[in-house]
């Protein structure tokens, strides 16, 4: 006989529930097709002595030929039953005024005398980064939205921190969702960008000196899109002007016998 598994009947039970919960036509809908099946691959990988096992490991290379179709017929599958749903054409429509009648502020930073923060305003689908002088009105110093209809793709802003003094800020901009950062710097007098350019620094959490001249910042050094991306990354140092190629690495993985830490942890 099979052991009782109260996970698998709780799991079937809420599935029936929610298949009962459809309306018809969306019963309708969702019998007439069936999402795709995932392929199992397992890999496995040992962790502190305990071996774990990943069976859609796959899924992370998305130059696998069997990935797209896979993402593309479970997008397929999913707007056949809720594209059947009774009034959610009304209900989309209503949610889409509620959520862009709403100002939402992410971050807010003081320094020295001006004041930056994040924002998506009134009926915007993405955050924007202002910054506000004494009394005066806020200016804008990134727009995502901008800067992806210059026809170089979907733009967003990752990440950013203005210097102590208030004169510059650095920040993360990446192309397509990807949140492969690339680090920027604008001086916020005039707003303009500076040459520099640093590239993967996803979560870079930079941190500048107190004059406003450099900062330090974690890169990441595993290839993209692959499960090496975050592992031995490296603490860095760039000062404004330089060329960040020749950034001099304060520490990484084994270059310190003293300190020691593993591949995923961060300088």
């Amino acid at each position: 006989m099979h052991a009782f598994d109260r996970r698998q009947l709780l799991c079937g039970t809420a599935g029936v529930i929610a298949w009962a919960a459809l309306p018809g036509a969306a019963r309708a809908a969702a019998g007439a097709a069936r999402p795709p099946v995932a392929r199992v691959a397992i890999v496995k990988d040992v962790y502190f002595g305990e071996t774990l096992s990943d069976p859609y490991r796959w899924m992370e290379n998305d130059k696998d030929p069997e990935w797209l179709p896979f993402l593309k017929g479970q997008n397929d599958y999913a707007r056949s039953v809720l594209d059947a749903l009774p009034g959610r054409d009304a209900f989309l429509k209503r949610i889409a005024q509620l959520s862009g009648d709403t100002v939402s502020t992410a971050k807010v930073q003081r320094a020295s005398d001006r004041l930056f923060y994040q924002q998506r305003p009134l009926g915007a689908d993405n955050f924007k980064l202002f910054v506000k002088e004494g009394e005066g009105p806020p200016r804008v110093l990134v727009d995502p939205v901008a800067l992806s209809a210059g026809g170089s793709g979907h733009v967003s802003l990752d990440w950013w921190e203005a210097s102590p003094d208030g004169n510059r800020v650095v920040y993360g901009l990446s192309k397509d969702g990807s949140e492969d950062s690339t680090a920027h710097i604008l001086t916020v007098a005039t707003g303009a960008d500076l040459p520099d350019r640093i590239a993967n620094t996803q979560a870079a959490n930079p941190q500048w000196l107190d004059d406003g001249s450099g900062f330090f910042y974690n890169q990441l050094t595993g290839a993209v899109d692959t499960p090496e991306r975050f592992l031995d990354s490296q603490a860095r140092f760039h000062r404004v002007g330089d060329d960040p190629a020749r950034d001099p690495v304060l520490m990484k993985r084994g270059s310190d016998p003293r300190v020691t830490y593993e591949k995923i942890q961060a300088p």
